[in-house]
């Protein structure tokens, strides 16, 4: 009996969550806001590959001029995503971040409802493979949220004045 792919990806959520409550590490605001710009991006990477190989897949499938415009299609819709909804979702991450004054558990990276919408997207995304999707559907799917993903972690690297700045001197 093999395990579905898609039941790894749901598991993560609350595996990765329960190790961040049980570990004894704690961080700053500036190791908190390394560690979710780092799996923002590592997700999203994850993503755009898992999206880009199932393209490749379907490749014998559907025409060329399809599968072009179709990625063109997940390209401008991630990257709208990533801009004007993940990255106002990642700006509001920072904010809550930046105004931590004591060192954090690791699980306090993002809210509990950051973690509950990280939750419902890999449900999301895993009901395409249990719901046999086309894999044109779900290379696209990933490559969107993947290159959204990608797109919006850039907000945890922008400049965020003294306070960052003053902190990440003090924790050399």
């Amino acid at each position: 009996m093999t395990i579905d792919p898609g039941l790894y990806r749901v598991a993560a959520v609350p595996v990765m969550a329960g190790l961040f409550t049980i570990l004894p590490i704690k961080l700053g605001k500036t190791g908190l806001i390394r560690l979710a710009q780092w799996l923002w991006l590592a997700g999203g990477v994850s993503l755009l590959l898992a999206g880009v190989n199932r393209l490749s897949g379907s490749m014998g499938e559907i025409s060329q001029p399809v599968l072009l415009g179709s990625l063109v299609v997940a390209v401008i819709i991630g990257a709208a995503k990533g801009r004007f909804v993940l990255g106002k979702t990642a700006k509001r991450n920072l904010d809550r971040l930046n105004a931590i004054t004591e060192p954090q558990k690791l699980v306090h990276v993002y809210n509990t409802r950051s973690w509950i919408m990280i939750g419902l997207m890999l449900v999301i995304s895993a009901s395409l493979t249990w719901f046999a999707a086309p894999m044109l559907w779900r290379g696209v799917v990933n490559v969107a949220v993947g290159l959204a993903l990608m797109v919006s972690s850039r907000v945890y690297s922008q400049p965020q004045g003294d306070a960052v700045a003053a902190e990440s001197i003090t924790a050399v």
